[in-house]
């Protein structure tokens, strides 16, 4: 689904797979040794599923790492921290927001 390849990508995609993913709807990001992924994705059940994470390359700029946490610890983290939307139309609303606010830095 994802095509980004990013640290803790597996991770990701497993709880995406949980989560009943079955549509990528927007990927940004960093596919290098420091970097980030930005992705939404609409879920089975109707909701939009919604996470930005910041990754490193060793326990001195990876929070993830410098706590030692395993990759169930880090899914958990994933979707606990992640935004959830109600719908599409929801989401859509907000995306809009967020692309206006972008032109208006321009």
């Amino acid at each position: 689904m994802l095509t980004i390849y990013a640290r803790y990508f597996d991770v990701l995609e497993n709880v995406l797979e949980k989560l009943g993913a079955i549509e990528l709807l927007r990927e940004e990001g960093e596919a290098d040794y420091q970097g980030e992924l930005d992705v939404d994705v609409l879920l089975s059940d109707g909701r939009v599923f919604s996470y930005h994470y910041y990754y490193g390359s060793c326990s001195g700029c990876d929070d993830w790492e410098s706590r030692d946490l395993s990759d169930n610890e880090i899914g958990n983290e994933m979707k606990n921290d992640a935004t959830y939307f109600d719908d599409m139309e929801q989401y859509q609303a907000w995306r809009k927001t967020v692309e206006d606010a972008k032109h208006c830095e321009k």
